[in-house]
């Protein structure tokens, strides 16, 4: 008897000191969210199978629509020079503005808005209210994520963590997350494929909307401070 009261006792004092205070909850999986290229007044470079074209992603961080705060990415789709040139002028040829929501479970697509005068101005705009998962905090390989955002279904599966090598323009990667984005309808110009690294962020994409006749994903070739781009401010 008194060997079970001195250990009830022992018990009592090693569990009053965490009483209390909050313990934290632990995180099952992979924060894929962390991977995410939310840097601000930074841009994303890449080509096409070709290489004849380029895409450029610049973070534009947080700008408001249909009256909400969004992580905000405008996009550039065309030649290298055309490019150039646009950025000597009054960047009004960029393709379309991209928009992500920041939640305590990770990043949702939430929408993206055309450039009414630029090239791609048939993709329209579209807001999601609730998000399609894309990038979450605590994932499992092969997980399934399901949504309904712009009057479709979604499906966000977090494929796999690939060991690659992916190699292009110089580049070799592994530890990649390869994540997809499929809707009920198919054709949301920027559901498809997504492939994920720790520093760099998004290496690699094939989406709907800016798919190269080659069906070859658009590859990463450099990111860098937004000041440095042509050496402009």
């Amino acid at each position: 008897m008194e060997i079970r009261f001195a250990t009830l006792i022992l018990l009592v004092s090693l569990l009053l000191p965490l009483a209390g205070c909050e313990q934290p909850v632990p995180s099952l999986g992979f924060n894929v969210g962390d991977l995410f290229p939310a840097t601000t007044d930074h841009y994303w470079r890449y080509n096409n199978d070709g290489r004849t074209d380029v895409s450029y992603w610049i973070a534009e961080g947080e700008t408001t629509y249909e009256g909400e705060a969004l992580t905000t990415f405008r996009l550039w789709v065309g030649s290298e020079q055309a490019t150039i040139d646009d950025f000597g002028d009054d960047q009004n040829e960029w393709a379309v503005l991209v928009y992500f929501r920041r939640t305590a479970q990770g990043w949702y697509l939430a929408g993206w808005s055309a450039n009414p005068d630029g090239a791609s101005a048939s993709i329209g705009s579209e807001y999601f209210a609730e998000g399609v998962p894309f990038a979450l905090a605590s994932v499992a390989i092969g997980q399934e994520f399901t949504s309904t955002a712009g009057g479709a279904d979604w499906t966000t599966t977090f494929v796999d963590e690939e060991n690659g090598p992916f190699e292009f323009n110089g580049q070799s990667y592994t530890d990649v997350w390869h994540i997809k984005l499929e809707s009920s309808v198919g054709n949301f110009p920027f559901e498809g494929d997504y492939w994920l690294k720790a520093g760099p962020g998004i290496i690699s994409y094939d989406v709907v909307g800016y798919r190269p006749t080659t069906n070859e994903p658009w590859n990463h070739i450099h990111n860098d401070v937004i000041a440095n781009i042509f050496g402009i401010d």
